[in-house]
């Protein structure tokens, strides 16, 4: 499929996969310059690149219904998650994020 061809879903999802891929980075890279241990910085480094690998599978297979679901999936039961236990704890606003993501 040329590049001028390409539906708007599938924009949408390039540009939302590129953002979430500098965030990551951009992240990981605040989080080491504020010292706030490796746990976290690896943490948001190894989430972008578990995305540019999911980017890199989207471009070559266009499988785009597969890697939207898995993309949710990791996105919102084990990064956002472990992001959020790792740096709230459980006495913070972990389980009320916890709740509001399994709703």
């Amino acid at each position: 499929m040329k590049e001028g061809n390409i539906s708007l879903r599938h924009r949408i999802f390039n540009a939302v996969f590129l953002v979430g891929i500098c965030m990551s980075f951009s992240c990981s890279l605040i989080n080491w310059l504020l010292g706030l241990g490796l746990l976290p910085t690896v943490l948001t480094a190894l989430c972008g690149i578990i995305t540019v690998g999911l980017y890199v599978a989207f471009r070559k297979t266009r499988n785009y219904e597969v890697l939207s679901l898995i993309v949710v999936v990791f996105l919102s039961f084990v990064f956002s998650q472990s992001c959020g236990y790792l740096l709230g704890g459980p006495t913070l606003a972990f389980p009320i994020i916890l709740l509001l993501t399994l709703g």
